[in-house]
C-alpha cells in the first residue's frame, strides 16, 4: 500500500511539472532596443506582477499555440512604465472590458495572431499614447467608430488579414494623427465615407471584394501619398472616384477586372505629382488617346499582363515626365509609328511577350527627331523573325538590348551601328545562323553577350577587341568543334565567364556543345557548313539524346 501511494505522488508531481511550467522572463539583448524583456508560458498578466520592473519598457510574450492568455490586470503600477506591448505570440487572446487603460505610456501594441473576434468600446484610455496598432491576422468583421475615439495619437493601424465586411462610416475621423492604414485581405464589398482624415498617407486596400470605386470613394484623404486596391474586382470607375487628392504619387490597381481605362480617370490631376501607376494584371483590351493625357508628373506606367492588341501616336499623350514602361505579356502585334515620340525621357521600354512579328525604328517617331534617351529595350519572347534597317538609329543611347526568344534568322551588318553605348546584348534562343563580321565593329563598350541556342557554327572574326566584356553563353550551337575551341580559349585567357548558369548541362557533359569536321581549324564560311549540314547533324543528335562532348559525322 505504500509503495502504491509513493507511485500515485510521484505521477501527481511530473502531472504538475507538465501542464503547470512556470514563466520565465529575460532580458533580451537587441540593437534597436533598450530594456527588451521577451517571457514565456505566461497565462496571464497578473502572472507577471511579482517579477516586472518599471524598466520593462519592451515587452514580449511567448507561448505555445495552443495557450491562452488573459489580460485582466488593473492595478499594477509597472503597467504603466510598458512602452511596446507584443502579445502576438501568446496565443488565444481575452481582456476584460478594462482593456488596455492601465498602460498609460504605451506606444506599440500588437495583438496580432491572437485570434481576436472583437474591439470593445472603451478598450484604451482618454489620453493614451499609442501610436503603432496591430490587430493583422485575426477575425475581425466590423470596424467601428466608438472604438477608437480615443486613440487620437494612432499613426499606423493593421487591420490586414481579418474578415472585415464593414467599416463603419467615418470610423477613423477622430485619429487626427493617422498617417497609414493597412486594410488589405478581408472581405469589403463596398468603400463608406472615410470622413477628414486629412494626415493620412498611405491606404492600402488589397485583396478584398470591391467591384467598383464610386464618385468621391476617397474623399476626405487629401494628403495620400499612396493608395493600393489591387487584386479585387474591380471593373467599374465612376467619374470623380479618385477626386480630391493633392499630394497623391502612386496608385496600384493590379489584379483587378478592368476592360479599359476611361479618359476621365485622371482628369483632375494636371496640377498633381503622380509618379507611379500599376495597372498590371487586369483584362485591359483598349486605351482611349486621352486616358493619361494629365499625367504630366509620372515616372512609371505599368500595363503589363493584360489584353492590349495594338498601341499608337495618341496612347501615351501626355506622359511626358515617364521613364519606365511596362507592355509585358499582352498580345500586342501592331505598334503604329510615332507610338512613343513624346516620351521623350523614357529609360525603359518593355515589350516582351507579346505578338510583335518586326520592329521598326519608326515607333520612336521620324528619323530626323532627336535621340531618344531610352537606355533598356527589351523585346524577348515576342514572333520576331527580322528587324528593320535602322530600326535602333533613333534610340541610340540604348546599353541594354534584349532580343531573347524570338525566331529571328539573320542580323544585318550595321544594325548595331548606332548603339555606340550598349553593354548588354542578349540575341539567344533565336534562329541566327550566322553573325556579320562587322556587326560589332562599333560595342567596344560590350560587358554581356548572350549568343546560345542558335545555329552559330563560328563566332566571326572582328575588329573589336571586346575589351569590357566579362560574360558569355555559348551552348547550344553547332559549333564548329575547332571554332567552338578557340571561342572557348579565348575566354579563359581572358577571365570571360561563358557559364553564366549554376547548372549547365552543356557544361557538365550532359549535352554536346560542337560538331567535330573533317579540317582542324575553324572554317567561317556558312555556305560551307550548310552544305556539310551541320545544323542537322547537331540537331538530330540532339533528338537522340546524344551527351558526347563532340559530335562526329559519320
Amino acid at each position: 500500500m505504500f509503495l502504491t501511494n509513493s507511485v500515485v505522488l510521484i505521477l501527481i508531481n511530473v502531472f504538475l511539472q507538465i501542464h503547470f511550467v512556470s514563466s520565465e522572463c529575460n532580458y533580451v539583448q537587441l540593437a534597436a532596443q533598450k530594456n527588451y524583456v521577451e517571457c514565456t508560458n505566461v497565462r496571464s498578466m497578473q502572472e507577471l506582477a511579482a517579477e516586472m520592473r518599471s524598466n520593462w519598457n519592451h515587452l514580449k510574450i511567448v507561448n505555445k499555440v495552443d495557450s491562452v492568455f488573459t489580460n485582466a490586470e488593473h492595478h499594477n503600477a509597472f503597467l504603466q512604465y510598458i512602452q511596446h506591448l507584443d502579445l502576438s505570440k501568446v496565443g488565444r487572446f481575452h481582456t476584460s472590458d478594462y482593456g488596455f487603460r492601465d498602460y498609460l505610456r504605451l506606444n506599440h501594441l500588437n495583438i496580432s495572431n491572437t485570434r481576436t473576434a472583437t474591439l470593445k468600446d472603451y478598450w484604451f484610455s482618454i489620453g493614451n499614447q499609442i501610436e503603432i496598432l496591430d490587430i493583422s491576422w485575426n477575425q475581425l468583421t466590423q470596424l467601428r467608430r466608438e472604438t477608437f475615439r480615443t486613440l487620437h495619437s494612432l499613426v499606423t493601424a493593421n487591420f490586414s488579414h481579418n474578415e472585415i465586411e464593414n467599416v463603419e462610416a467615418a470610423a477613423f475621423s477622430d485619429l487626427k494623427m493617422l498617417k497609414h492604414l493597412d486594410l488589405r485581405n478581408n472581405r469589403l464589398s463596398y468603400l463608406n465615407d472615410w470622413g477628414e482624415l486629412s494626415s493620412m498617407e498611405t491606404l492600402n486596400l488589397d485583396d478584398n471584394l470591391l467591384t467598383k470605386l464610386s464618385s468621391n470613394a476617397f474623399k476626405g484623404l487629401i494628403a495620400l501619398q499612396t493608395l493600393t486596391v489591387s487584386q479585387n474586382y474591380i471593373n467599374d470607375v465612376e467619374r470623380n472616384c479618385l477626386s480630391g487628392f493633392q499630394k497623391l504619387q502612386q496608385i496600384n490597381l493590379s489584379g483587378n477586372s478592368m476592360q479599359t481605362i476611361p479618359d476621365h480617370l485622371f482628369r483632375a490631376f494636371s496640377n498633381i505629382r503622380l509618379l507611379e501607376v500599376d495597372f498590371s494584371n487586369n483584362d485591359i483590351s483598349s486605351l482611349p488617346g486621352n486616358a493619361f493625357k494629365s499625367l504630366n508628373y509620372l515616372v512609371a506606367l505599368d500595363l503589363s499582363r493584360n489584353a492590349i492588341t495594338s498601341i499608337d501616336e495618341y496612347t501615351f499623350l501626355g506622359l511626358n515626365s515617364l521613364r519606365r514602361l511596362s507592355l509585358v505579356n499582352n498580345n500586342i502585334s501592331i505598334v503604329q509609328p510615332n507610338t512613343f515620340a513624346t516620351l521623350n525621357k523614357l529609360d525603359s521600354l518593355d515589350l516582351s511577350d507579346n505578338s510583335l512579328s518586326n520592329f521598326r525604328g519608326d515607333m520612336f517617331g521620324p528619323s530626323s527627331s532627336l535621340p531618344k534617351k531610352l537606355r533598356k529595350l527589351l523585346l524577348k519572347r515576342n514572333n520576331l523573325a527580322s528587324i528593320q534597317p535602322h530600326a535602333f538609329d533613333i534610340v541610340s543611347n540604348v546599353d541594354f538590348l534584349v532580343l531573347t526568344d524570338n525566331s529571328i534568322r539573320e542580323l544585318r551588318e550595321d544594325l548595331l551601328l548606332p548603339l555606340v553605348k550598349l553593354k548588354k546584348l542578349h540575341i539567344n534562343r533565336n534562329n541566327i545562323e550566322a553573325l556579320p563580321a562587322g556587326l560589332f565593329n562599333t560595342t567596344s563598350l560590350l560587358q554581356e553577350l548572350y549568343m546560345d541556342h542558335n545555329k552559330l557554327t563560328f563566332f566571326p572574326y572582328t575588329a573589336n577587341a571586346f575589351a569590357n566584356l566579362a560574360k558569355i553563353t555559348l551552348e547550344g550551337n553547332p559549333w564548329q568543334c575547332a571554332c567552338f575551341k578557340e571561342m572557348l580559349y579565348w575566354s579563359i585567357r581572358r577571365g570571360i565567364n561563358y557559364s553564366p548558369y549554376v547548372s549547365n548541362k552543356y557544361y557538365n557533359g550532359s549535352r554536346p556543345v560542337c560538331v567535330a569536321t573533317p579540317w582542324n581549324v575553324c572554317v567561317q564560311d556558312v555556305d560551307e557548313s550548310t552544305k556539310k549540314e551541320m545544323i542537322r547533324i547537331y540537331e538530330t543528335a540532339l533528338s537522340r539524346g546524344v551527351t558526347d562532348f563532340k559530335i562526329i559525322p559519320k
